[in-house]
């Protein structure tokens, strides 16, 4: 049934194939409300697949569902009675933390292979806040990776609409002021702020993007090319550049569009995400802070005709960051300019600094 629903994603929605994708997700949405998909979700795993292409669909579905559901955090927080199975939000969590694993890494695998780390990026990009240039062309993609970083995106909409719909019944509740005594039940935004991987790695560090996403180079930096069409796959603003003269480390179109379609949403919903945890939680401010974070929020906060909104998610990130934290106000406050965008958009060194 996954399979055939996948097929029909794209029908219209007059046509018998439409009609037919509507009985089948009204079947997953009964799925989804009696608290079956944890379950479903776990059957269909395959034994060394971090994700299988019907768990993604799947995905797609629960995502589909929750987004449009006012009571998205009551489904996802409940428990079937009589089970040892976690709600849908705790499987979700543990998909999150295995899907961001993979993909670090993936990317660290492939950026070895080229002869650099993630590391030296970051530290590059945040202690001159201009791109590391020369970094060596990723050799060993791995072909996996355009589908689960799919996964990941997903499982990622997923937590956060259930922690905002949470939040808003919250705020709901609090302002009607009810006396009325009721079990008191762990928030989404606390469950993910404790959350760790196995490798002991907390999911507040796996959102700090550069770390987890970096900015990756095929070679000089170049002139950027001109935005995609509507239509096209979304580009990470720094994946597209290629090798400069004599086509050496020029990647083939189609790995190209592999890359750029793996990345296109990673970064815009790991930072969405990051300000959304980091909102009145001091706890937060300070584990981002300590693990470079700050100044990795600062370098998204650019506009980016390939990653739409993904500048907007960052300044709200950057401002739940600074709020009320002094100690990364200092931060901000140490960073001083050392380039500037010139008329093509590519980030030039400021002389004499």
């Amino acid at each position: 049934m996954l399979d055939r629903i996948a097929s029909l994603f794209e029908a219209e929605e007059s046509s018998e194939e439409g009609r037919a994708f509507d009985i089948g997700y009204e079947i997953f949405q009964r799925l989804i409300e009696a608290g079956l998909v944890a379950d479903l979700y776990a059957r269909l795993t395959v034994d060394d697949e971090v994700v299988t292409p019907h768990q993604t669909t799947l995905l797609k579905l629960v995502d589909s569902y929750l987004h449009g559901s006012q009571r998205a955090h009551e489904v996802a927080l409940a428990r079937r009675p009589g089970t040892d199975r976690g709600s849908l939000f705790d499987v979700l969590t543990e998909a999150f933390m295995a899907l961001a694993s993979y993909t670090q890494n993936a990317i660290k695998g492939a950026l070895a292979s080229g002869g650099s780390s993630p590391a030296t990026n970051s530290e590059a990009t945040a202690s001159t806040g201009v791109e590391a240039q020369g970094t060596g062309p990723l050799q060993n993609l791995d072909l996996l990776l355009p589908k689960v970083c799919e996964a990941l995106v997903l499982v990622t909409q997923c937590l956060t609409t259930v922690a905002l719909r949470a939040e808003e019944a919250a705020t709901a509740r609090n302002a009607a002021a009810s006396l009325t005594s009721e079990p008191v039940q762990a928030s989404p935004m606390c469950i993910l702020v404790a959350a760790t991987a196995s490798t002991g790695q907390g999911l507040v560090e796996g959102l700090v993007v550069d770390a987890f996403v970096p900015r990756i180079t095929y070679g000089k930096l170049v002139k950027r090319p001109d935005a995609p069409p509507a239509q096209a796959p979304e580009w990470g603003r720094s994946d597209a550049f290629v090798e400069g003269a004599g086509g050496a480390g020029v990647l083939d179109d189609a790995k190209k569009a592999q890359v750029a379609q793996a990345f296109a949403h990673v970064k815009r919903d790991l930072v969405r995400l990051l300000g959304i945890l980091a909102s009145e939680n001091r706890a937060v401010q300070d584990r981002v802070r300590e693990s470079g974070g700050i100044p990795v929020v600062m370098n998204l906060c650019v506009v980016d005709d390939y990653n739409p909104y993904m500048r907007e998610h960052a300044i709200f990130a950057l401002r739940n960051l600074l709020h009320g934290n002094a100690e990364n106000q200092a931060v901000v406050d140490s960073i001083k300019p050392v380039g500037r965008w010139d008329e093509e958009r590519i980030l030039r060194e400021i002389g004499g600094m």
